[in-house]
């Protein structure tokens, strides 16, 4: 996307703030990055929102908009979906969480559909759709397996496939 910082200089500091606000089943969180990097003749700063999330969380559901970084497959740190310095695109999203069977006999699922666009000029297709589907399944504590699917899809002068054809 090229929107990554440029590490130019003998030091490179990211200080992040982040806030979060709660009222009811509504939230809104934010992250706000300066990068600062020194360099033998030069500082560059300037603020960033790095992370933007609006939307309802209920203990099982969750639903909104904004810019998140998302990552594939299991774990608390998996594999980055695009690159570690691109900006995320903005996505809209839905996700449930929660025991499964009776009483929770076959664990935890959590799963997350997001649909968005990617926000910034690239060489092969301008502006294409972005589909993320991800499912994580808890069997047992410390024991994840899942799945993650990410699609880009049509763009400027490109047709939209059927949504069977992203899944």
């Amino acid at each position: 996307l090229d929107g990554g910082d440029s590490e130019r200089g003998l030091l490179s500091l990211r200080p992040t703030t982040h806030a979060s606000t709660y009222r009811g089943p509504w939230s809104l969180s934010a992250t706000v990055m300066t990068p600062i990097d020194l360099s033998v003749s030069a500082a560059d700063g300037g603020a960033e929102i790095d992370t933007f999330w609006a939307g309802i969380q209920t203990p099982r559901w969750t639903a909104g908009f904004g810019w998140e970084h998302r990552w594939f497959g299991p774990g608390r740190r998996g594999a980055l979906v695009l690159t570690n310095n691109a900006a995320p695109p903005p996505m809209g999203t839905l996700a449930w969480y929660g025991p499964i069977g009776p009483d929770g006999r076959w664990g935890k699922l959590r799963t997350e559909l997001s649909v968005g666009w990617m926000n910034a000029p690239r060489v092969d297709v301008n502006a294409p759709g972005l589909l993320w589907i991800d499912v994580r399944w808890l069997p047992i504590p410390h024991v994840e397996i899942g799945a993650t699917r990410m699609s880009l899809f049509a763009g400027e002068g490109r047709p939209t496939p059927d949504l069977w054809q992203l899944i």
